[in-house]
């Protein structure tokens, strides 16, 4: 684990400190993102980025807001990030104007930086959103779609039942809008997430409570906003999204009841699967979730328990879930925590502790082997996924079809074509260990 920044000392009456985002670059590199707020006050939450060199070393840099001032929030959610294909980072956060008005309302300014053109800001305004909310979550959300580096930045409004927009969203094109559309009524939103298809399609998950109605986990294409499905209607906490290289949606996040729990579509989100628990039994009140699928289809989800004294990580593999904890604080706070894998598909956390005030970067030191059902075609334990695997070694195309089957460094350590690969799916295919 290492310290990417101790925040300043926080007025002990709450507690904004929170992670925005964890991309890596195309050297592996991790670029993280995050918010402190010292004075715990609604105009001075404070947008941090940083990035470790390839020395080990972490740098950490505020982006200073354009405007004076900033319009009241302490919610999670006001830092997110994303990185383009040709390595450029980007961050989006808001700000107000203050005294202006859209429809009797606050505006919310949202800002683009690249964090390489102007590391310290100010950024670029994106366009606004008017909501009368008096406490808002704006950001919900940015992401760029594959081969791209124009971002689609969401935007999340936390609304009492009498009005405002819950959720709204644009794709940013140079200094701003394309176009803005609102996704569900006056619903007030506990968390959103956006997440793009390989084709390049963007999606967005959301979840709140509906005035009058009750508790929902909704899912809708950017393509169709007026159309929902609903994935679950006993949903009041927060949850995470993700789509896989195969266009398989993953989605976890913390039920009514307070557990933790996991499902997939695998028809571009009109249909999915029931919700199954990723702890059974165990994780009641369990808070941020995080949810990422690695390049290779591995699948993990990160979460605090539910005492909210120990970080963990749970993984996906033959069907069943496995769990370790990654950090413990010696009392009950509110922490935060983002899951990525990084390019050789390892998972990798970046987490703040509450207890020391420090932003962590946690990276998952262990080999993590492939599947065995290396041609995708189901079936498995199979001997044609060792014969297909020496096809794809040799230079071969995939048997079963293109796309369809994994990459050959089977034992993820970042070394292929390497005859330890081999190896590695010979012992794991006769229940071995990963090498």
């Amino acid at each position: 684990t290492e310290l990417v920044r101790t925040a300043e000392v926080v007025n002990t009456s709450c507690n904004s400190n929170f992670v925005g985002g964890l991309v890596f670059d195309p050297s592996n590199l991790p670029v993280v993102a995050w918010q402190e707020n010292p004075a715990c006050a609604g105009d001075a939450i404070r947008p941090y980025w940083g990035r470790r060199s390839a020395g080990g070393a972490w740098s950490a840099t505020r982006v200073f807001d354009n405007t004076t001032g900033g319009w009241p929030s302490l919610l999670r959610g006001n830092v997110s990030l994303t990185i383009g294909t040709d390595g450029t980072p980007f961050m989006a956060y808001y700000s107000g104007w203050p005294g202006s008005a859209d429809g009797g309302g606050p505006v919310v300014n949202i800002i683009r930086v690249d964090l390489l053109a102007q590391p310290t800001g100010p950024g670029i305004s994106a366009g606004y959103i008017a909501s009368n909310c008096v406490a808002s979550d704006p950001i919900g959300d940015v992401a760029i779609a594959p081969s791209a580096v124009t971002p689609a930045l969401m935007l999340a409004g936390r609304c009492a039942c009498n009005g405002g927009v819950a959720l709204g969203y644009s794709t940013i094109v140079g200094g701003g809008f394309s176009g803005r559309a609102d996704v569900g009524l006056t619903s007030p939103i506990v968390s959103s997430s956006l997440g793009v298809t390989p084709a390049g399609a963007f999606h967005i998950v959301y979840s709140g409570s509906q005035c009058g109605v009750g508790d929902f986990l909704r899912h809708c294409a950017t393509a169709t906003p007026g159309a929902f499905h609903v994935i679950d209607s006993a949903f009041s906490g927060r949850a995470d999204f993700a789509v896989s290289n195969a266009g398989v949606f993953h989605v976890a996040g913390i039920r009514t009841n307070g557990q933790v729990v996991y499902t997939t579509s695998t028809d571009s989100g009109v249909t999915w699967a029931p919700l199954a628990p990723v702890e059974a039994g165990a994780a009641w009140g369990a808070q941020d979730p995080s949810v990422s699928v690695s390049a290779n289809g591995r699948v993990a989800v990160a979460y605090w328990n539910s005492a909210r004294t120990q970080l963990r990580i749970a993984k996906l593999a033959g069907g069943s879930w496995t769990t370790e904890t990654v950090a413990t604080i010696p009392s009950a706070a509110i922490g935060s925590a983002k899951l990525t894998h990084n390019r050789v598909n390892r998972a990798c956390l970046l987490y703040f502790n509450p207890s020391d005030r420090g932003f962590y970067f946690a990276p998952d030191p262990a080999l993590l082997c492939d599947e065995i059902d290396f041609n995708g075609d189901g079936l498995f334990p199979d001997t044609q996924d060792i014969t297909d695997f020496l096809v794809v070694f040799g230079g071969g195309e995939c048997p079963t079809g293109a796309g369809l089957c994994g990459d050959i460094d089977f034992n993820n350590d970042g070394l292929f074509p390497d005859t330890t690969d081999i190896g590695s799916l010979l012992s794991v295919f006769s229940g071995g260990a990963c090498l």
